[in-house]
């Protein structure tokens, strides 16, 4: 960031002017700060930040009405006050402050020089710098967090196949933290001596054709009869991937060997950006 060295004055005898190009300076550091909290402020709730786009940092927009607080457009933080209903174009007013100004110059001459700017608002387009429609809250989180619900699915295929409603696309490029979990009745094929069973869980990446997460339970009973065994379990897949726009996640089971069918209960996918 911008910062004036001082270390070269030596009071009293060696002074630094200070001069309108280092005021100037001064305020552009002042900026720059602003700038990047303001930013970091936008992004970290999943924002994608622009300058040609309004934000209110301590302002609500309810239907076009703004209340009092701040806005940050232009890589600049502006105070703003409530509007009045379609009243949508905003503007600066710069006013003088009434206890600095004015300041008398060495030509003898009073000058306004601190000025309280502000965003009002007008009925004019022309010139304005931002519809008040066009704002965005900062503080919104418009991260993805996102539950897919299953009640029941049953299956009596070898191959994975989808459960039904547990999949999402990703609408951005971003780190996603995806889980799915639930429970399932694995019916086991009849047997002497043995009977046993299993399930296969995965959560998996359609449009790559890549598997993020897979889960695996297997049930095995020795016995002297003839058994036919029903086994309800919970089973859970989880991941944590870097994804980019546009790619589907599906929630998969499929049997194994050993299996008459199984029955997907109580399943949920949760979905969360990071």
């Amino acid at each position: 960031m911008k910062k004036i060295d001082v270390s070269q004055i030596v009071d009293p005898s060696i002074q630094q002017p200070f001069t309108g190009l280092s005021l100037a300076f001064l305020q552009e550091a002042n900026k720059e700060m602003i700038y990047a909290v303001c930013r970091n402020i936008i992004v970290s709730h999943g924002h994608t930040f622009s300058a040609t786009t309004p934000y209110f940092i301590s302002a609500d927009n309810y239907g076009g009405i703004t209340g009092d607080g701040y806005v940050f457009y232009g890589n600049e933080l502006y105070r703003t006050s409530e509007n009045v209903a379609g009243y949508d174009y905003a503007i600066v007013d710069t006013t003088p402050d009434s206890v600095a100004d004015p300041v008398l110059f060495t030509d003898s001459v009073n000058r306004n020089v601190h000025g309280n700017r502000y965003i009002t608002y007008t009925l004019t387009a022309s010139g304005a710098l931002y519809n008040v429609n066009d704002v965005i809250n900062a503080f919104t989180n418009v991260k993805v967090a996102a539950e897919y619900v299953l009640p029941t699915q049953t299956s009596t295929s070898y191959t994975y196949a989808n459960l039904t409603g547990l999949a999402y696309t990703t609408t951005k490029a971003a780190k996603y933290e995806i889980e799915l979990k639930g429970t399932i009745y694995i019916n086991s094929t009849s047997g002497s001596g043995s009977a046993g069973g299993g399930a296969l869980f995965r959560l998996f990446n359609t449009t790559d054709l890549a598997s993020l997460d897979d889960s695996r339970i297997t049930i095995n009973t020795i016995a002297t009869g003839t058994v036919d065994s029903v086994i309800c379990v919970s089973f859970q897949c989880k991941t944590i991937s870097y994804l980019a726009s546009g790619k589907t996640i599906d929630s998969q089971f499929a049997m194994e060997t050993g299996t008459d069918d199984i029955t997907a209960l109580n399943c949920k996918m949760f979905v969360k950006e990071l």
